[in-house]
């Protein structure tokens, strides 16, 4: 059988941007049961990112309770209520002991109980690379942008 649970969006979601929308799924955690030593990895499937929609990763801790939400971002606007858009993809828990004591609850998103820490580095400039696309006899040379951290390079 399938390793992932796919996940549907609960509504009808149109995104009027491509900023990074939460889309409601309509399911409630604890992943398995509340004493389980059971998490969950929230990934995209194989077939989102050819429809346009990029899905941002995430993990659902054993002890989330709150409803599961898909954190994503679209070159598309409009999701229709029940399109399967991600995974659930069981995943056991590793108990490193630092933050084993905080309990997840409704708080989602990075909640831990402490001060995030991020690094962000502006980029003066892109690494640029030459690409040869190919179909029968045609050939076109590209300079394109490599490594742009999107799943999805469009070729306009």
């Amino acid at each position: 059988g399938s390793l992932g649970r796919d996940v549907p969006a609960s509504i009808d979601v149109t995104l009027t941007s491509t900023q990074v929308q939460r889309i409601l799924t309509g399911i409630h955690g604890p992943v398995y049961h509340e004493n389980s030593a059971v998490g969950a990895l929230l990934i995209d499937r194989s077939s989102t990112g050819v429809a346009g929609l990029v899905v941002l990763p995430g993990v659902i801790d054993a002890d989330y309770t709150g409803e599961i939400m898909i954190t994503c971002f679209t070159l598309t606007q409009i999701i229709k209520a029940g399109t399967q858009i991600a995974q659930l993809v069981l995943l056991p828990k590793m108990n490193l002991g630092k933050n084993a004591s905080v309990a997840r609850g409704t708080q989602g998103f990075g909640f831990s109980g402490s001060t995030p820490v991020t690094l962000v580095q502006q980029m003066k400039t892109r690494p640029i690379v030459i690409v040869q696309l190919a179909t029968g006899s045609e050939i076109k040379t590209l300079s394109m942008m490599m490594d742009n951290g999107a799943d999805v390079t469009i070729i306009n």
